[in-house]
């Protein structure tokens, strides 16, 4: 029963005896630390990522496991923290090294992660004592320090716009699961912390999965966390039974998704839910914080914090309806860009569209397998054209779209990838979803509603990607429109259609979009080509890499662009026991 559990979980079999690094006792491990080559952060990561993984196949009894992960974890700790600065405040686009660092480190936390769950398991079926119990505090520190490693690794997700960790949420979940059966979810492991229960960490989990973490830059997204723990008493997670009144978030624990808004469910996925997690209180306090001040401030907890930032955390944890949007005033500028070819352009940079197609070529010739493309027989499957829901036209009832050209003076206005033009634009007011913007006479942009557009503020590097919703002239001299976010985050790359007995098509420009899990939004593709359907396989290019993708549903559509949800067909991240050391190019280079 406990492994048939930890394989459900993801978790692989224990199947050594001992350990090739050193003795699995304390004295061996204390030793082996002790001759770690400290200095050398690289070689030393290297050897904890090796003994951490050789841990997770050892045979051993569950408190001689958690006594052999509270030696190492303050060494971990360290050298993930200094690991960081190749990804902590950069470009959501990171170049190979930095991901690999955050490959490498997403690692370490899932390995740890899985670790905690080993022992948290074993201990929970394991009868000891005179009376024939679980060690109910071994088990709940156990379950503790699993989420608290499985947290981290959420953190690392959101801070880069990327999915978490596969079977993240589905370990939390479980692991919660546990402790409610013993009963040991609110006995306290940390005295007099905020964090101190296996019931305080699973809130956290779900607070921090419902902040639409994707609307945040990292400073912000850090400045929310550091807040959280304090927010705590005013959650609550309680058990939901089909047929009540849920609270705002619902989570289907047997699911691999952290909360999501109940009133996005049908009846039938609502039905099968069975916790819920209630923030109003929360928001109350929040929404009193923000009204006691004048200020762009208020005072949480004795720190400042944005007002702007404030309101976004009460539209997420708030009653949510479908035009509930807080309008900010703004007098910033931001600079924008027309079209999904000039968002490309410049989230790209130095790396023009020709290049990204070499690289493509360059990947396809370096992999052998994809010679075979011809024969797409194994990628193959039922086709339904029919999409879930409607594609969503932007388009007027006369069956026209909206077109306002302002071309003042004899400069000429292209789209063309190799002449993509920005320019500075004033902000009128923002929402967490978009902006309200005003176009001068002497800006000479020719826009439509439902275009593209790319949008940077003056505070970062980093592109985001938006549509136009509405157009308004207020004057003669002045535009006005409002623009809807789609993602603060996208990554540029070139795609082209697999034909089963053609060649493949030509390679097009395409925007990744990375998944927003508190949304159920799945990671998507925006297209502008306008012969590319639902069901159609694609390969994509993915840094230097060619990923295979089919498209699902046609999440929206308009005569600029149609955005797609995609299923990857490259499972070789999921293939158990690689011979070849995934980081083995990246130790030497830390």
């Amino acid at each position: 029963m406990t492994q048939s559990l930890l394989r459900r979980l993801g978790v692989r079999d224990q199947n050594l005896t001992s350990l090739s690094i050193c003795k699995a006792d304390k004295a061996g491990v204390e030793q082996w630390l002790a001759g770690l080559p400290s200095a050398n952060i690289g070689e030393t990561t290297k050897q904890l990522y090796e003994m951490v993984e050789e841990l997770l196949k050892l045979q051993t009894p569950a408190d001689n496991r958690m006594q052999v992960l509270e030696l190492i974890k303050p060494l971990l700790q360290k050298n993930i923290q200094s690991l960081s600065k190749h990804y902590q405040h950069k470009q959501a686009l990171l170049p190979k090294k930095a991901q690999q660092v955050v490959d490498l480190t997403h690692a370490l936390h899932m390995s740890m992660a899985n670790n905690y769950t080993i022992a948290a398991v074993e201990l929970a079926h394991a009868k000891s004592g005179l009376l024939r119990r679980p060690n109910k505090s071994l088990t709940a520190k156990a379950i503790f320090n699993a989420m608290a490693e499985l947290n981290a690794a959420l953190l690392l997700s959101y801070q880069l716009y990327a999915p978490s960790p596969r079977t993240l949420w589905v370990k939390l979940h479980h692991l919660y699961a546990i402790a409610k059966e013993l009963d040991i979810q609110r006995l306290e492991v940390h005295k007099d912390q905020a964090i101190a229960s296996v019931y305080d960490h699973y809130a956290l989990c779900l607070l921090q999965g419902s902040i639409k973490a994707n609307q945040l830059r990292q400073d912000d997204l850090l400045a929310v966390v550091d807040l959280l723990p304090g927010w705590l008493p005013l959650v609550k997670v309680n058990e939901y039974k089909a047929g009540e009144i849920p609270g705002l978030f619902v989570v289907n624990n047997a699911v691999d998704r952290g909360p999501v808004y109940a009133h996005l469910l049908n009846k039938q996925h609502l039905d099968a839910c069975n916790i819920q997690l209630s923030t109003s209180e929360l928001v109350q306090s929040i929404r009193q914080a923000v009204d006691s001040t004048d200020d762009s401030t208020a005072t949480i907890d004795g720190k400042a914090v944005r007002t702007d930032l404030l309101n976004h955390l009460i539209l997420a944890w708030g009653k949510c309806t479908k035009r509930s949007f807080m309008r900010i005033e703004s007098d910033e500028q931001l600079e924008v860009c027309v079209g999904l070819n000039a968002a490309h352009q410049f989230a790209a940079g130095d790396t023009d569209l020709d290049t990204l197609k070499q690289y493509a070529a360059i990947a396809l010739a370096r992999e052998a397998a994809f010679e075979e493309f011809h024969s797409y027989d194994k990628l193959r499957g039922p086709i339904d054209s029919a999409t879930d829901r409607d594609a969503m036209e932007l388009e007027p009832e006369n069956g026209d779209l909206e077109t306002i050209d302002i071309d003042y003076g004899s400069a000429k206005q292209t789209l063309d990838y190799g002449d993509a033009t920005a320019i500075k634009v004033g902000v009128n007011n923002a929402s967490p979803g978009g902006y309200s913007l005003t176009l001068q006479e002497t800006d000479q942009f020719k826009i439509h509603a439902g275009d593209l557009v790319g949008v940077k503020d003056s505070t970062t590097e980093l592109w985001s990607i938006a549509t136009i919703r509405w157009l308004h002239r207020p004057s003669r001299n002045e535009l006005t429109f409002g623009v809807e976010l789609l993602s603060p985050a996208f990554t540029p790359s070139v795609a082209r259609p697999i034909f089963t007995e053609e060649e493949p098509g030509d390679y097009v420009p395409v925007l990744l979009l990375p998944e927003v899990s508190v949304t159920e939004q799945s990671a998507s593709l925006l297209i502008a080509d306008p012969s590319i359907q639902p069901g159609q396989t694609l390969q994509v290019l993915d840094r230097d890499e060619i990923r295979i993708v089919k498209l699902n549903e046609q999440m929206a559509k308009t005569r600029a662009y149609a955005q797609y949800s995609y299923e990857n067909f490259d499972a070789a991240n999921d293939s158990e026991g690689a011979s070849e050391d995934l980081f083995e190019s990246l130790w030497g280079n830390l």
